[in-house]
């Protein structure tokens, strides 16, 4: 095999690998930011800036599936032949490798997105919760102040 090819291959890989291995930081920081979140909608009543950061996750989560996207296409031309003219099969065990890990990492960027859909309901779920409270209080209080009312 022409050396040159070989170390082409082997920037190539390397650039990918470190590639890849960069968006598993920034998935454990959404993952962190996500129960942070979770934690306030649940536990105390909720605020227009928990939404404003869940409507940030979000975004973050759909520019993360978009790349990954792009990636995954990038890997199925090269491993179903399009660009895969003079490569070893060494490095076309290692890109399906990189493509297995590009995988797992579009999984979980899914799982997130299931969170935030969840988190969104658990939002929206406890601002219902709430103004049924308020609601009740008000009705108590008029219950109490209507006959009042009625006797002055």
């Amino acid at each position: 095999m022409d050396y040159s090819i070989r170390v082409c291959e082997m920037v190539y890989r390397f650039a990918i690998e470190e590639s890849v291995s960069s968006y598993y930081p920034i998935i454990d920081k959404i993952n962190t930011q996500l129960e942070q979140i979770e934690d306030y909608v649940i536990l105390e009543k909720p605020t227009k800036s928990q939404l404003l950061d869940i409507l940030l996750v979000r975004r973050k989560i759909s520019f993360l599936e978009s790349t990954l996207a792009m990636i995954t296409r990038a890997f199925a031309d090269v491993i179903n032949g399009v660009v895969q003219a003079n490569l070893s099969n060494d490095f076309m065990r290692q890109i399906r490798s990189i493509n297995d890990r590009v995988a797992y990492l579009e999984n979980s960027v899914e799982n997130m997105h299931q969170r935030v859909i969840n988190l969104r309901e658990a939002y929206n779920s406890s601002l219902s919760s709430n103004l049924n409270e308020t609601i009740r209080t008000l009705t108590v209080i008029a219950t109490i102040i209507l006959p009042l009312t009625l006797i002055a």
